[in-house]
């Protein structure tokens, strides 16, 4: 899982998926085991148009609609975790820091490079993964990784 923090300095890099206010509000309603187009989501949809800055709906990892901004006037949002930093940290596994890696590179157009640095400078790798494994792991240096990685859930450091 990723979320993002609100009260992070880091910028993060994304991508957008242009959907429907209700489209949004089935996906928070499915990440929350909540029924797709059900009151839950239709709640949510109503309330969007008006959501200035944050909007957290209850308990749950993505509980928390942000409104991110506008593009071309459209809204932008996320849904994440009102706190951020009182979540366990956990270090991310093989296949999802490929899939991470594969996204940074079709949307973004990250080298290799690129790619590393910025995953590198996440707080639930930095320390947990090394520089060779995730080029490894995003094509970078011709190696597979040898193994999956688990780690031991340790709380969020403070720093960025």
């Amino acid at each position: 899982m990723a979320f993002y923090d609100t009260t992070a300095p880091a910028v993060v890099a994304c991508r957008g998926y242009l959907v429907t206010a209700a489209q949004l509000a089935d996906v928070a309603a499915q990440e929350l085991r909540r029924q797709p187009g059900g009151e839950f989501a239709r709640e949510l949809a109503r309330l969007l148009p008006d959501v200035e800055s944050v909007l957290t709906t209850g308990p749950g990892r993505y509980g928390t609609v942000v409104r991110l901004g506008a593009l071309h006037g459209t809204p932008m949002f996320t849904i994440t975790h009102h706190d951020v930093g009182s979540l366990p940290l956990a270090a991310p596994s093989a296949p999802y820091l490929r899939w991470i890696s594969d996204g940074l590179r079709e949307a973004l157009g990250y080298d290799d490079a690129q790619v590393a640095g910025y995953l590198l400078s996440a707080p639930g790798i930095r320390g947990r993964w090394s520089e060779d494994e995730v080029l490894a792991l995003s094509g970078g240096s011709g190696v597979e990784p040898v193994r999956d990685r688990v780690a031991p859930t340790t709380t969020r450091p403070s720093e960025p």
